[in-house]
């Protein structure tokens, strides 16, 4: 029997994530804010899905043209590709990583190097920006604590103004770049995988001890 394409490109993919269960770490702002290689406020231009190579393996992807609207750490990334999409009948879906539509605004910390899915914590590394406020996985951020802890809104709260959230973000951030410049003029240097050494509190142990995402099963999913 004739085996699907994307049954295939399903198989292959699923050989590309790290084999450590199925759930994910939740993660603080003020984390998101000491791992993020890059954070910036965008809007979507569009997303397009097509065949491609995800990690060097034939799948589906989404192209995203992003406009920066605002970059507050790293280097800008106007475009990403990312695993998964409709083209045809045919589907792909990575669990757990958002799916961006065109003039949507948003605020996205990213990963620096090549992954399954580059946002931080997959879903938690996304939150989608509208005049009702800050919003991640359906969830509208209340309140942000001095040491970056979330608070969401619960019941008829009205929720943290977006203007304010951004706020909090560039100042998480820039406690987290004063204690790198810190750390570098005391000769200290940090080893891959130890940003999460710069937010305080926050676990002493290296990203690879603490994985930051955890691998999420690729699965056939209904249109949305």
């Amino acid at each position: 029997m004739m085996t699907r394409p994307w049954i295939a490109a399903l198989a292959l993919s699923l050989c590309l994530l790290p084999a450590q269960g199925s759930s994910v770490r939740p993660l603080t702002l003020g984390e998101l804010c000491a791992h993020a290689a890059t954070i910036q406020r965008v809007r979507v231009r569009s997303a397009t899905s097509s065949w491609g190579v995800h990690l060097g393996q034939r799948a589906i992807v989404t192209t995203l043209e992003l406009d920066v609207l605002e970059l507050v750490a790293g280097a800008p990334v106007p475009r990403l590709q990312v695993f998964g999409g409709q083209v045809g009948p045919e589907r792909m879906v990575l669990s757990g990583q958002p799916e961006l539509a065109p003039g949507e605004e948003l605020l996205l910390f990213l990963h620096g190097a090549p992954t399954y899915c580059p946002y931080l914590g997959l879903w938690q590394g996304v939150f989608r920006l509208s005049p009702a406020g800050a919003s991640s996985a359906g969830r509208s951020v209340l309140d942000v604590s001095r040491l970056g802890q979330l608070h969401w809104v619960r019941d008829n709260e009205p929720p943290l103004p977006v203007s304010d959230f951004l706020a909090e973000v560039r100042r998480l951030r820039a406690e987290v770049d004063a204690r790198r410049a810190e750390w570098e003029a005391a000769g200290v240097e940090l080893e891959p995988g130890e940003a999460g050494r710069l937010e305080k509190p926050l676990e002493s142990q290296p990203l690879e001890s603490q994985p930051l995402d955890k691998a999420h099963p690729l699965e056939k999913g209904e249109p949305r």
